[in-house]
């Protein structure tokens, strides 16, 4: 059970490097583990923490794109092995 999300806008920074960086930065605070790439463009990615996967990149239009967990716990929890279907009911 996950969720995924994208957004784009138009590119802001005249530094795109930098804003890569100031992302990974926020990304640690809220204990996201990052790597960033620099070509063929600055990109970061991230997992870990609130996430399964996330990244921002800056080319063509700045854009992130998040996946994340909508439950609680661990989701593989809500899965059965021995799931069997219940009984009709006469």
């Amino acid at each position: 059970m996950t969720f995924s999300l994208g957004g784009y806008a138009q590119t802001e920074g005249t530094d795109p490097a930098a804003d890569v960086q100031r992302v990974a930065d926020y990304w640690a605070s809220l204990e996201i583990t990052s790597r960033i790439v620099s070509k063929p463009v600055p990109v970061v990615f991230g997992s870990g923490g609130p996430v399964n996967a996330i990244s921002f990149s800056t080319a063509p239009t700045y854009a992130i794109s998040v996946g994340g967990i909508c439950v609680p716990g661990n989701p593989f929890d809500y899965y059965d092995d021995d799931y069997r279907a219940p009984s009709p009911t006469p």
